[in-house]
């Protein structure tokens, strides 16, 4: 059986930080699926083996992206935003 990508999640931070009015939540799915794989997993500075979601909250609770109305956007973008 094939083991899973470990991939860093500032890859994916960098790809919300692209779409400069936030991307919606499926569409990065799409995306991180498309550049990683289907069995893509992610690590940070202190964990590893989380899903996108796993990541998505993870980055969430630590203020590097913001969730609303299922549109992801970078800090930078949430100031324009507001």
């Amino acid at each position: 059986m094939k083991r899973p990508t470990l991939v860093n999640g500032q890859e994916v931070l960098e790809i919300v930080s692209k779409h400069p009015f936030g991307i919606r939540l499926g569409r990065l799915h799409e995306l991180v699926a498309e550049r990683f794989g289907p069995s893509v997993s992610f690590h940070t500075g202190c964990q590893a083996g989380l899903d996108i979601d796993e990541l998505m909250l993870y980055f969430e609770k630590r203020g590097h992206i913001g969730i609303s109305s299922r549109i992801v956007t970078a800090p930078r973008q949430m100031a324009r935003a507001s």
